[in-house]
């Protein structure tokens, strides 16, 4: 009898491990991701000033593994400059133009419907104004961000679109404000 019931055991798990179809993947449970992105960003400085963000370019790369994403980003973004009809008065220092670069690692949760798939996801990384000073100098200014928010990608085979909305919080800066950042992106799925 205890022989008839571990047969059954054995051949009922044989059924239902080829009962149900999958898709074929060459890697298994792994996806491998590669996007450039474009997006804009409102201002995260409160108060009169440049937006040392504004529009921006730049790209992601990461690996899903039974849904769970992990990757690294890096965008440039243009920022802003002072057109200054007259210049400052003399032994004045002026902001002539703002611009930064974000980059750092980002992880999420892949959720699929069909075609579509919608990740949450948080990042954490560097962020870097460069300020152009009137009279040739410059200076960096470094610090922490954390970025939550959302991704919605739609694939087509190898290829995918997609676009995410996120906000981007810089604790460690005086005079800073939660700033709204949108992306489009392309990119290809392996």
């Amino acid at each position: 009898m205890k022989r008839a019931t571990n047969l059954l055991l054995v051949a009922g798990a044989f059924v239902s491990s080829v009962a149900f179809s999958r898709p074929a993947r060459a890697l298994g449970p792994v996806d491998i991701e590669a996007a450039a992105r474009v997006g804009g960003t409102s201002d995260p400085i409160k108060g009169p000033g440049l937006n040392p963000l504004g529009f921006g370019a730049g790209g992601r790369a990461g690996v899903s593994i039974f849904g769970i994403y992990a990757g690294v980003s890096g965008m440039y973004y243009l920022g802003g400059n002072n057109s200054l009809v007259t210049p400052p008065p003399a032994g004045a220092i002026s902001i002539e133009s703002e611009s930064s670069w974000l980059y750092g690692v980002e992880g999420g949760y892949s959720f699929k419907i069909a075609l579509l798939t919608l990740r949450p996801t948080v990042e954490i990384g560097s962020y870097t104004i460069h300020t152009s000073l009137s009279g040739g100098g410059s200076q960096d200014i470094h610090n922490l961000y954390v970025e939550p928010g959302v991704t919605a990608l739609l694939g087509f085979g190898l290829l995918f679109v997609g676009a995410d909305a996120d906000i981007f919080l810089t604790p460690g800066l005086d005079n800073s404000q939660a700033a709204f950042m949108a992306n489009g992106q392309v990119g290809v799925k392996f």
